[in-house]
């Protein structure tokens, strides 16, 4: 044996020397298979197929079997940290040993070795590539049974029909909210007319999927107070220049159009809607009109009263003439009959 073959030498004598105690069976073929466990480095006794030795930050191959908690039945490699270990593992689910093998991470629900059960943390199906996160049942492409937190999250399906996200409610219908044609929809399950939608240009449609201004509404609206901005208010009818029309002319105008000036008739409303600004601002100015008319009217009454209560002053003075010149002619025929 030549020197530079010494170290091999001796490397086989030592793996002899420490596989000499381990059990070694017979295939039908005459071919030896070694079946104790092996250990690599300062090891007295393996406890696993391959062990590459215990401590903080050390890894070990294992073989698990048995139990109900999860993918433990295959192989993979512990990440030590005892108690409790965190375990990389390829292996079927719940203690089956000829499903569909799958990747999971997985941590030992005991502090000592050999673990009897694991709980899956993170599993990739094979079959399927269905992604779980707390579940060893993923249903779709990523499953998470639990919350989430995320700085960006992009989804798109690659057409104009874009990604939709889906929320479901054991025992509820579920609500979904989709990206199509760059606007953003609500909608109580597939198929559901749009409960709100938000457009790109910033229009808001509540029931409608047409918002042609900020906010559109195709339906009712209950609300205990609605405040809008209107430019334009009408005070100046209370100027001394304000040109009020007579009583006469407005009676014209509505005899000729079926409306108050300046208020939109039947047909504009029905065809374009009422500005409830516009409306308010013009209800006020007829509300103010009117007030004048009635300030007016007012004014006409009080001077003809004042008119009546002289003619009335009028009266009585005359009839206390009357009566004093018939007494005095009573007086006047008594004394010529006497």
């Amino acid at each position: 044996m030549r020197i530079s073959n010494l170290p091999v030498a001796i490397a086989f004598v030592i793996i002899s020397q420490s596989l000499h105690a381990q059990q070694w069976a017979y295939r039908a073929t005459g071919i030896p298979s070694f079946t104790g466990n092996v250990g690599i480095g300062n090891i007295s006794n393996a406890q696993a197929p391959l062990d590459l030795g215990y401590g903080n930050g050390v890894k070990a191959l294992f073989y698990g079997s048995g139990g109900t908690n999860g993918y433990y039945w295959g192989t993979g490699v512990n990440l030590g940290q005892s108690p409790n270990e965190a375990s990389i593992f390829i292996g079927g689910a719940n203690g089956t040993c000829c499903g569909p093998v799958n990747f999971a991470v997985v941590s030992a629900n005991q502090s000592t070795w050999p673990y009897s059960s694991y709980t899956t943390r993170f599993v990739v199906n094979s079959q399927t590539g269905n992604v779980g996160i707390g579940t060893i049942t993923p249903q779709a492409m990523l499953d998470v049974a639990g919350t989430g937190k995320m700085n960006y999250l992009d989804i798109n399906n690659g057409n104009a029909d874009g990604g939709r996200v889906i929320f479901r409610s054991q025992g509820y219908g579920e609500w979904r909210v989709r990206n199509f044609l760059g606007s953003l929809g609500f909608f109580p399950g597939e198929g559901n007319a749009t409960s709100l939608w938000l457009q790109s240009d910033g229009n808001v449609g509540i029931g409608t999927v047409c918002a042609h201004a900020k906010l559109a509404v195709d339906g009712n609206i209950l609300a205990r107070k609605i405040t809008v901005s209107a430019g334009g208010w009408c005070d100046y009818v209370f100027n001394k220049d304000y040109n009020l029309p007579s009583l006469a002319e407005l009676e014209q105008y509505i005899q000729q159009n079926h409306h108050l000036p300046e208020v939109p008739s039947a047909e504009e409303v029905e065809k374009n809607g009422l500005d409830l600004g516009d409306n308010q601002a013009t209800l006020l100015k007829k509300i103010e009109e009117l007030t004048l008319y009635v300030i007016e009217q007012n004014k006409k009454l009080e001077q003809q009263n004042q008119t009546q209560t002289s003619q009335q002053k009028l009266i009585e003075e005359q009839n206390a003439l009357i009566r004093k010149q018939q007494e005095r002619l009573e007086a006047l025929e008594k004394r010529i009959k006497d």
